[in-house]
């Protein structure tokens, strides 16, 4: 398998907000099932990406785990805003960022797992 440098990056700059949001939310609410799929992004994200630097099977594994986790996680977060009534710009700002993982995160895991499937040919 190739070396991946640009989709790792990418990988492990996805990861970085929903650390973020680990350290808010542990340090504010007890732990629940959110808190558990954030923590299972941040680490399928940066291992992964790490090892997408490093060109392993492991990396593209991890790495399209974590991309389908977060795609699932930004599809439920678009329906569950649509469904909620709040302002018109508070619905912008949070469905855009959910954009930008679905526009960033469906051509990268179609990528890794395109490249999987064509190792596998092999």
């Amino acid at each position: 398998m190739e070396k991946r440098k640009l989709l790792g990056s990418l990988t492990i700059i996805a990861a970085i907000p929903f650390l973020g949001f680990i350290i808010f939310f542990f340090s504010v609410y007890n732990i629940n099932w959110f808190l558990i799929e954030n923590i299972a992004i941040v680490i399928f994200c940066s291992v992964g990406g790490k090892l997408l630097w490093r060109s392993s099977k492991w990396g593209y594994r991890l790495s399209a785990i974590g991309w389908a986790i977060l795609l699932f996680d930004s599809v439920t977060s678009v329906f569950a805003v649509l469904l909620t009534e709040i302002t018109t710009q508070a619905r912008t700002i949070l469905i855009t960022k959910d954009i930008i993982y679905l526009l960033i995160g469906i051509p990268a895991d179609f990528i890794l797992i395109r490249d999987m499937m064509k190792e596998r040919k092999v």
